[in-house]
């Protein structure tokens, strides 16, 4: 959902003091839930402001190209920069759905691997060990559902997540994960074995554990690397992949150009003769 600024005005429950402070968040009610977690007893005024981008982030766009329009905010621009300095991609609509579902507020612009981390970073408990699970899944499965809320087997995921949540050698370890590794593991690879990125480590703790589990339960797993799925991702990849298809090419093909040249320069002078 976008996300939006407020100007609170309230006064604090231990002193009755008056307090004015600025807040972002996706609706007027949701500013009053995060004001009232700033212990403000009474709610004088919420009005919704427009927060513009700095003078610095306008200098920082223009030297990364990116298009300013003036309907833009401090969050649409940070968003963009961010996207930009990453090379990231847009987000599928399933992981845009789960996080609004969430209420979690966010520009439009935001990117792929931004998402991710705002999403993983959101989740707690259960919720969090059960969308690790489902992002594994998706991945061994090479399964194209983004939204986890919307997942046939989204109970089965919860059920595993329940058996997990006091393992504290899962957690320990699930926790270094930020929410960008969760998009795709291991090596990517081409059909010949060339090498395009390295994704997060399948040799975790956490990782292994509910490989394990995926593939004793649905039976899917992967033991070999694969060409990552990913839409901005996979664009930089293929194009990398492009780029050694034309040299491995050349590399063939100019031997053999070479050769007929040579031919035809003999054949030409002996008709001269």
């Amino acid at each position: 959902m976008e996300i939006r600024n407020f100007r609170i005005t309230g006064r604090q429950k231990e002193t009755n003091r008056k307090k004015t402070f600025e807040l972002a968040a996706i609706s007027k009610e949701q500013a009053q839930e995060f004001a009232n977690e700033r212990n403000l007893s009474v709610i004088i005024e919420i009005q919704e402001i427009g927060r513009l981008p700095t003078q610095n982030q306008l200098v920082y766009a223009q030297k990364l190209k990116i298009r300013i329009d003036k309907s833009l905010t401090f969050y649409d621009l940070s968003a963009l920069i961010d996207k930009s300095v990453k090379n990231d991609s847009d987000p599928e609509y399933g992981i845009i759905d789960f996080a609004n579902n969430r209420k979690l507020g966010f520009s439009k612009h935001i990117g792929e691997s931004s998402l991710y981390n705002l999403v993983f970073s959101s989740l707690k408990d259960v919720d969090k060990i059960a969308f690790f699970v489902f992002s594994i899944y998706k991945w061994v499965s090479d399964e194209k559902q983004f939204n986890l809320d919307n997942h046939p087997l989204k109970n089965r995921f919860y059920q595993f997540a329940e058996t997990l949540k006091d393992d504290g050698q899962f957690l320990k370890s699930m926790n270094n994960y930020s929410g960008q590794a969760l998009i795709y593991f291991g090596e990517i690879t081409q059909k010949d074995g060339y090498v395009l990125a390295n994704g997060s480590s399948r040799d975790t703790i956490a990782y292994k554990k509910v490989a394990n589990y995926l593939s004793s339960e649905f039976g899917v797993f992967k033991t070999k690397n694969k060409k990552v799925s990913t839409t901005g991702i996979k664009d930089q990849f293929e194009t990398k992949g492009k780029g050694c298809l034309v040299f491995i090419i050349s590399g063939i093909f100019l031997p053999f150009l070479f050769l007929f040249s040579s031919i035809m320069c003999i054949i030409y002078s002996i008709n001269q003769q």
